[in-house]
């Protein structure tokens, strides 16, 4: 289930929420399927059942919003929360997954557990082009309010510090909690709602049963924080702070929080970026030894990268939900600004025109960084250029980037590593250019954008990585 968990789940009710599912209409959901996501598909695709519903109408809504989630699988019918474009391909991508996995369960008789199918989903729905699904979903069983879980477990220390803090302007200042007052109530909120739901399987009951078995749970766990608490904090029972300032930006609702305005927003989305860079970096650490045994596949380097923490994996699910990307790029100077090597000889506006040349010959974004990850700064040769630019140095108009730290440190050597927060769409992959996939390469035109530069990070503390000359992954220098 794709779970981000802001609404409540305490008027739950069994009855109630089948006949939310019963008064529901879906349509057919191969024929609403972006092209995005059936690019995405991949090998995916022929898992998936000839016919399935998708429901976005106001039931469909509805009963998305009783289980806390942005969308669910029951059966053959996906069910979202919200069916604007923009979110509905990042809920799908999760949600066809599950789907798929559903499928597998019907042909083979085997189901795997809960967590593991979670996992899987989070993994595949992240990747570039989906890969099959190895392991099967029983279709009676929620899948299980990992995100909730997750929160707990990846971020709680880091949204519940150990400072004193007045929940508003006119209340009285809450003391610092202490250590065993802070894992006292990461259990009291995290681990007792997933108990309930393996309660609710032992003791035999559905879907529905255990759904509103683990929106009791999670109501009594809040109480608890309060106990914990010792009556020090007003309702709501638990705040989430920005780790940076103290700052309140959202508190606790049963099934997940809720954010307070654009702050809570933004100072999540710092969280987040945090969460994904201390993940990325460990993977790296990670690759760079296996690479130190033997140079790594793309397969192979692709495996170890599925395998991120659960920290990480809701980091960046938030990220994705948000619609933008973290990235790194290596440089042994730092700099003010991030430019193209045209921009900062001549102008970003001499750029911006050599970009609008190309692109007025019809080139798409993806082919235009193409020439920045094969020729960089080099003139294009004729039989490679568009009508009447042969010689330009058409790369130069681009920026490369990273989302491994590990390539980027490489660039970086004694320099520095940049962490780039931006909006995914200006993130463009290059076209045409296979001998850099290991890179994980991203380009960005002219600039990288002003106030997307989050964090600068000394390239000696991260482990450098490299493609050698056969295209495999190995130890930077």
């Amino acid at each position: 289930m794709y779970n981000p968990g802001d609404v409540s789940t305490s008027s739950l009710q069994p009855t109630a929420f089948e006949t939310l599912l019963t008064q529901s209409r879906g349509v057919d959901g191969h024929t609403h399927l972006t092209p995005d996501t059936r690019r995405w598909l991949g090998g995916l695709e022929a898992q998936l059942p000839p016919r399935f519903w998708l429901h976005t109408d106001t039931a469909a809504q509805r009963a998305a919003r009783r289980l806390g989630a942005a969308g669910f699988v029951y059966g053959d019918r996906i069910f979202v929360d919200d069916g604007r474009p923009e979110h509905l391909d990042a809920v799908l991508r999760h949600e066809l997954v599950h789907l798929a996995q559903v499928q597998l369960a019907a042909r083979t008789g085997r189901i795997a557990p809960s967590a593991v199918v979670e996992h899987e989903a989070e993994a595949i729905s992240a990747l570039p082009v989906a890969r099959p699904v190895r392991h099967g979903a029983d279709p009676q069983q929620l899948h299980p309010l990992v995100w909730f879980v997750a929160i707990g477990v990846g971020l709680y220390v880091l949204l519940r510090p150990g400072v004193a803090n007045a929940p508003g302007p006119r209340d009285t200042p809450i003391p610092g909690p202490s250590p065993g007052q802070i894992i006292a109530e990461a259990l009291c909120l995290f681990v007792v709602p997933a108990g309930a739901i393996g309660i609710g399987a032992r003791l035999g009951l559905g879907f529905l049963g255990r759904m509103a078995l683990a929106g009791a749970a999670t109501n009594v766990s809040l109480r608890a924080t309060s106990d914990v608490a010792r009556g020090q904090a007003s309702p709501p029972l638990m705040y989430l702070f920005d780790a940076t300032t103290g700052a309140v930006i959202g508190f606790v609702v049963p099934g997940g929080f809720r954010l307070i305005g654009r702050a809570g927003t933004y100072g999540l989305d710092r969280l987040a970026t945090y969460g994904v860079s201390q993940s990325d970096i460990a993977l790296t650490r990670v690759l760079a030894e296996r690479a130190a045994q033997a140079p790594l596949t793309a397969v192979q380097a692709q495996q170890i990268l599925s395998t991120r923490g659960m920290a990480g994996q809701v980091s960046q699910w938030w990220l994705n939900r948000r619609g933008v990307i973290v990235l790194y790029r290596g440089q042994d100077i730092a700099t003010g600004q991030i430019l193209s090597p045209l921009a900062r000889q001549e102008g970003v506006a001499a750029s911006q025109e050599l970009v609008a040349r190309m692109r007025t010959l019809g080139l798409s974004d993806a082919e235009i960084a193409g020439y920045t990850a094969r020729w960089h700064t080099q003139p294009i040769p004729p039989f490679a250029a568009p009508e009447g630019l042969a010689g330009l140095p058409l790369g130069s108009t681009g920026i490369p980037t990273t989302n491994l730290p590990g390539i980027a440190a490489n660039f970086g050597d004694e320099g520095v590593i940049y962490v780039i927060r931006m909006p995914r769409s200006q993130a463009i992959s290059p076209l045409g250019w296979q001998g850099l996939q290991l890179e994980n390469e991203f380009v960005i035109l002219n600039q990288v954008p002003s106030g997307s530069i989050v964090r600068m990070i000394p390239a000696q503390r991260v482990a450098p990585l490299m493609v050698n000359e056969s295209g495999l992954l190995v130890p930077g220098r």
